[in-house]
């Protein structure tokens, strides 16, 4: 099964074009930018050794203090296959992290986990080389289509995440977003596989668009609204944040 619309990759905001295309994304892509949020509390304040595992292009690791941390980005060997080869990567194959026990301070996984075909070993690989006392954020999408077909295997509850990252002494696990959101969301990937498919314009569905852009805006405008009001349910959100102490 192809994919009508595959996620476009999520490049690190380097140079002004990277910028502005990183910051432009934020007003658009609601899963990017209540990951980014997470992010944002978490990563300034951080010190020691910071594992990014699932790093992708690093989009995050600009919010790092690199003069208190070392920043190590690890993704598998097969990252290509998801648009993503950088040489300063540690890969690894997608079980067993190259690092010794109890020697990462903190560690980063964002969206990562639908992807693996069995977490519960990925799992236990990063409370294997974290530090005791290390903490953990990690965010996973709830409301998301079938993606990066055909590696794209879970979709977890709370309930599941609290079983998978059972090992740590300590777990939250808190909703990115409201049914709202993710109403809204739905809205604008509709909007732009209607625009963008197989790498062309389809003209009828820029029509449409065009036609329709009032609804897009209202769209983008409640889900900004349901952020920062918190309206709607918190059952039915984009995604999840774990956040671990081990």
């Amino acid at each position: 099964m192809g994919e009508q619309l595959q996620p476009f990759a999520h490049i690190a905001p380097t140079g002004v074009k990277g910028k502005i295309a990183f910051y432009t994304r934020l007003l658009v892509d609601f899963q990017v930018l209540t990951v980014f949020r997470e992010m944002k509390k978490f990563l300034p304040f951080l010190k020691g050794k910071v594992m990014d595992v699932g790093c992708g292009d690093c989009p995050y690791a600009h919010l790092i203090n690199r003069d208190v941390t070392k920043y190590l980005p690890v993704d598998t060997f097969d990252a290509g296959e998801f648009g993503y080869k950088r040489a300063d990567v540690t890969e690894f194959d997608g079980r067993t992290l190259p690092f010794e026990d109890d020697s990462i301070d903190h560690i980063i996984c964002s969206e990562v986990f639908e992807h693996v075909a069995e977490p519960e070993q990925l799992a236990s690989e990063i409370h294997r080389v974290m530090k005791p006392q290390g903490t953990a954020l990690i965010t996973i999408p709830w409301s998301a289509r079938f993606h990066y077909v055909p590696h794209d295997y879970h979709r977890f509850t709370p309930t599941a995440l609290k079983l998978l990252f059972a090992a740590f002494q300590g777990i939250s696990v808190v909703p990115r977003g409201t049914d709202i959101t993710t109403i809204a969301a739905k809205i604008i990937v509709v909007f732009s596989r209607s625009i963008i498919r197989e790498r062309r314009v389809q003209w009828l569905g820029l029509l449409l668009a065009i036609l329709c852009s009032p609804i897009l805006l209202a769209s983008i405008l409640m889900e900004h609204l349901s952020l920062l009001c918190n309206i709607g349910t918190s059952d039915d959100p984009l995604g999840y944040t774990v956040r671990l102490v081990k």
